[in-house]
């Protein structure tokens, strides 16, 4: 883990492109913290579930959401989201689907986990999820948010994602067609790895679309905020950060540091892991 000091930033974005969900602008203060320099890996995963006997949601639900785009699918389909397919079998050992393996990639992320089992690990390890605040403070490595190459497609040198035209064609600049090796690419000015790209990364907020609004009608700054109270109704979803190999500069920029993404706790998928943290 590496330690960060905390601070105050303006949090989200108002950049051409940025999510309705990523405004407004506000300001933003986190107490000092220490996060996981990289997202916890297939060896890792496999240790906790070798010292506890954990099963995960995608194991005891029998599928988990892997990509699987039709024969010549192109950005401008309607509803990429129907690329998504339950797939039977599909789960943290079997990433690719029941015929694939996890042998040569025990360095990779673990992936094809939900909240639930990236809870249940911080837990065991004695550490927790990163709030949605904590973890853009770390993504943004001390950088403005006026900063262009917070905005840009990331250079192949620290960031893997999709190259050429997506989905037909990936020219594997970075290297990697699926998950690299957590630590292979370089590390933002913090010394944090694959804070852009590699794989989305559960974080422990609850989602709300209007979180920044009502922080923002509040008119101070926020000091280490958390996402939707756990007692209020409604639907339950939680917050993803940072990306993934399928990211593009073409359809889909989760890799800048302010971009949200959302799923239920149960869901689990191909290009998503996660890190842990701990205050001081």
């Amino acid at each position: 883990m590496v330690r960060i000091a905390g601070g105050s930033f303006a949090m989200g974005s108002s950049a051409d492109g940025a999510a309705a969900d990523e405004r407004p602008v506000h300001d933003v203060r986190v107490s000092p913290f220490w996060i996981d320099v990289h997202e916890v890996t297939v060896r890792e995963f496999a240790e906790f579930v070798a010292a506890t006997g954990y099963v995960t949601t995608a194991e005891r639900e029998g599928n988990s959401l892997v990509f699987r785009p039709p024969e010549g699918a192109n950005v401008r389909d309607f509803d990429w989201s129907t690329w998504w397919e339950p797939c039977q079998g599909a789960d943290w050992r079997h990433p690719d689907g029941p015929d694939s393996t996890i042998v040569g990639k025990e360095d990779h992320p673990v992936v094809h986990v939900s909240w639930i089992d990236a809870t249940r690990y911080a837990e065991w390890k004695g550490l927790r999820l990163p709030t949605e605040a904590e973890w853009e403070f770390a993504a943004r490595g001390g950088r403005d948010r006026s900063d262009p190459t917070l905005r840009d497609a990331p250079d192949a040198c620290c960031a893997n994602i999709w190259q050429g035209e997506f989905p037909s064609e990936n020219t594997v600049a970075d290297g990697y067609r699926t998950t690299s090796p957590v630590g292979a690419l370089d590390a933002n000015a913090f010394g944090v790895h694959d804070m852009a790209g590699n794989v989305w990364e559960w974080c422990a907020d609850r989602y709300g679309r209007m979180t920044y609004l009502d922080r923002f009608a509040m008119g101070a700054i926020s000091v280490d905020p958390r996402g939707v109270p756990e007692n209020v109704g409604g639907r339950v979803e939680r917050s993803l950060r940072g990306g993934s190999f399928l990211c593009s500069d073409v359809y889909c920029t989760g890799y800048r540091p302010s971009a949200r993404m959302h799923a239920t706790p149960e869901s689990s998928f191909s290009h998503t892991g996660f890190r842990c943290v701990r205050g001081e």
